[in-house]
């Protein structure tokens, strides 16, 4: 074959090889669009029950899809590619050059071999002019309508299978679930003709412990059922069951009065049998013998208590300690106290069935019992809840009486306390603190005095003298107070009155203090002189009278002056005993008198150093304060208290003729009384005016001096007129 007729045959086999391919492309387009045409078929049955359940129809489905696309493979083969071969692609190319019939053919078999009688010249004249004609085309040229109809399917086919994927794949997008249940069968049709294992069956609870007595819910989980029974045997009775329905994979039944040990298990109708399980019947979880022993704290003095059974509400001081036993009715894994708040948690020992346990309550509250046995269950029945309130032991308390506030401090410089302490339990000590602060500010160390306790344990009043004439007090200072107190608990709390002052009066205060004291004593002196006067006119005249009756009573008796009778025969009181009464009113308001007098005594005294703490010593003023000390003393005389006794002695033995003569003696000591009184009046008008003539004799002095310091400032100041510190300090000097 020459070089010319190779060419022609590579041209015509490419021409036909276009043609095979656009061919298989179109059939393989073809045969795969059976795949999408089952999913669709498999998606459209996917919702009935026999193609979900197990069956042949999946593989059958997949079968007959096989044998189809081969069958269509087979047939588009021998149709679409077998079927053309090089007389075909010859004529396609005679047809599309436009060469007459048989042109191309007849060269390519005169190719093979040239018949003899044929000019060999002629032939590779006419080869070659066909050779060149086709040379001008492309293969895809020279198919001709073949390969426009080859094209033209596997567009189509390929379209087609783009189109049915596409379709597939919305419906798996649309119902994922349908698509699954239709699919699923596809992907695995052999072990889909025998069905999978049905899941275990689930038993709940299992093994058990339920209250003798009590039931049990039996729930079962079964999949893919639609009946179970369960059965059951009590020691000792014959075995029973009972069926169940079986919705939404799920059943349930109750197993009631239970009173002995017992076995269950479960089967279903395909065969499936659970384990077996056991349940034990548990008496119920009860507490007796319960006891509290109450224990108070031991400085309270207070029986302990007991309790049994249920505890009622208990009121408790801080301290009190709680012993806690009881018994359960089986062995117990935990006991103890939970208040309700959850705050506090109290732990007991537990052992086997009995549990005990000492506690110090710290705060009120409602407490629950917490038992638990070792199965983990809790008691069906228990005491009440204690329910506590505990009470804090409180601190002292301390009221001041005597001062009531603040004041000055008296001129003996002592001043006397009175309060009144309590605490809720019991006191143990008391004392009296003080200190001094200076008119500078300077505080010095506190000074401490016990002060004894009495009255009951829980109150008491107590008394206490502060003296200060040892604290170098000055004008201007002032000593502060106040009262502690120690109850007897074993904290021993402290209770503290408020703080009271007492300032050092000043000259200026002393003196006007001074001038008080001397005017209010002149007056109560007047005033007493006064009632002084009064009271032995009425001394004298019921003398008198006793006298004048006496007489009459002795003459009227045959001379005996000693009757002392109370009534008349007529029941009506006796004159005797209205003389009697008389002068017991007569003692009473002398004994008044002389208690005045010492009283009068005792304020002069306080006058006296009342002026030596304000600076007035004068001599003259002295003498006369002296002379009134004097006085006094002659006026409280014991012949004065002797008179008192005896007029006493006959006012109680309602003695007449004694009273008459005790009468008559104290008026004439009465007389003196009162001139001594009037004296003490004028010395003390006197003394008055003595002590205030000398207190603005000290006032000028004082004045004269601040004259002094003022001019020398003033002085200064004149000579330093442009010193701003020297102004100051005469300023501070004026």
């Amino acid at each position: 074959m020459s070089p010319t007729g190779q060419r022609l045959w590579s041209t015509i086999a490419a021409a036909k090889r276009r043609v095979h391919i656009d061919g298989l492309w179109a059939a393989a387009g073809s045969v795969a669009a059976v795949v999408p045409a089952v999913l669709v078929l498999a998606w459209a049955v996917g919702g009935a029950e026999t193609w979900r359940d197990p069956g042949a129809a999946p593989l059958a489905v997949e079968l007959l899809a096989v044998l189809g696309g081969g069958a269509l493979a087979w047939w588009l083969f021998r149709r679409w590619i077998a079927a053309y071969d090089e007389a075909h692609a010859a004529a396609a190319a005679e047809e599309t050059l436009g060469l007459p019939s048989g042109t191309v053919r007849g060269v390519l078999e005169l190719s093979r071999t040239v018949p003899e009688g044929t000019s060999p010249a002629l032939y590779l004249r006419a080869e070659g002019e066909v050779a060149r004609q086709l040379s001008a085309t492309t293969p895809a040229q020279l198919t001709g309508a073949a390969g426009i109809r080859a094209r033209r399917r596997r567009n189509q086919a390929l379209l087609a299978l783009g189109g049915a994927v596409a379709f597939v794949l919305v419906l798996g997008f649309a119902s994922p679930e349908r698509a699954s249940a239709g699919w699923r069968p596809l992907v695995h049709p052999v072990a889909h003709l025998t069905p999978p294992p049905m899941p275990a069956l689930e038993v709940r609870p299992g093994n058990a412990r339920v209250p003798r007595g009590g039931s049990l819910t039996v729930r079962v989980l079964a999949k893919g059922r639609h009946a179970v029974a369960v059965h059951w045997r009590s020691a000792g009775d014959v075995p029973r069951n009972r069926e169940l329905g079986v919705s939404g994979d799920s059943a349930a039944t109750s197993l009631a009065s239970i009173d002995a040990p017992l076995t269950y298990w479960v089967t279903s109708p395909d065969g499936a049998v659970s384990d077996t399980f056991r349940v034990l019947p548990v008496d119920p979880l009860l507490v007796s013998d319960l006891v509290v022993d109450v224990t108070y704290p031991s400085y309270l003095g207070r029986a302990p208590e007991r309790f049994d059974g249920d505890v009622p509400g208990l009121e408790i001081p801080a301290g009190t300690q709680l012993r806690i036993r009881g018994r359960a009715t089986r062995a117990l894994a935990s006991a103890g106290l939970v208040r309700r708040d959850g705050g506090v948690r109290v732990a007991l020992r537990s052992t086997a069935d009995r549990f005990d346990g000492t506690w110090t309550p710290t705060a009120s509250g409602t407490y629950d019992w917490a038992l638990v046995d070792r199965s983990g269950a809790a008691p069906t029945s228990v005491p009440g809840a204690l329910d506590l309130m505990v009470v804090p032991d409180s601190a002292p308390q301390v009221e001041v009486l005597v001062p009531a506030a603040d004041t000055a401090l008296s001129s003996d410089m002592k001043q006397p306390i009175a309060a009144n302490v309590w605490d809720d339990h019991g006191l143990r000590a008391a004392s009296l603190v003080s200190w001094r602060v200076s008119s500078l500010g300077q505080r010095d160390p506190t000074a401490e005095q016990a002060i004894p306790l009495g009255g009951a344990s829980d109150h008491a009043s107590v008394e206490a003298l502060l003296d200060a004439t040892s604290r170098r007090l000055l004008p201007g200072d002032t000593l502060h107070f106040q009262i502690r107190v120690t109850d007897n608990s074993p904290g021993g709390q402290v209770g503290v009155s408020r703080t009271y002052t007492l300032w050092i009066p000043g000259m200026e205060e002393l003196r006007q203090q001074a001038d008080d004291q001397a005017e209010q004593l002149v007056n109560d002196a007047a005033e007493l002189a006064k009632t002084a006067k009064g009271l032995q006119e009425s001394t004298r005249d019921l003398s008198r009278r006793s006298a004048s009756s006496n007489a009459r009573s002795g003459s009227s008796r045959g001379g005996s002056p000693g009757g002392n009778s109370r009534a008349g025969a007529d029941g009506s009181k006796s004159p005797g005993y209205e003389r009697t009464e008389q002068a017991r009113q007569l003692l009473d308001r002398q004994e008044a008198m002389v208690n005045k007098v010492e009283d009068l005594k005792q304020r002069t005294a306080q006058l006296e150093r009342t002026m030596q703490a304000a600076g007035l010593q004068d001599p003259e003023l002295q003498n006369r304060l002296k002379e009134l000390r004097q006085l006094y003393d002659q006026i409280l005389t014991p012949e004065l208290r002797q008179k008192l006794d005896a007029l006493r002695q006959a006012v109680a033995q309602q003695d007449l003729e004694q009273m008459k003569r005790a009468l008559e003696q104290l008026s004439q000591q009465q007389e003196q009384f009162k001139q001594q009184l009037e004296q003490s009046l004028e010395l003390l008008r006197r003394a008055a005016a003595e002590q205030q003539m000398n207190a603005l004799s000290q006032r000028a002095k004082e004045l004269s001096t601040q004259q002094k310091a003022l001019a020398e400032a003033m002085r200064k100041e004149a000579s330093r007129p442009n010193d701003p510190a020297a102004q100051a300090q005469a300023q501070a000097q004026a």
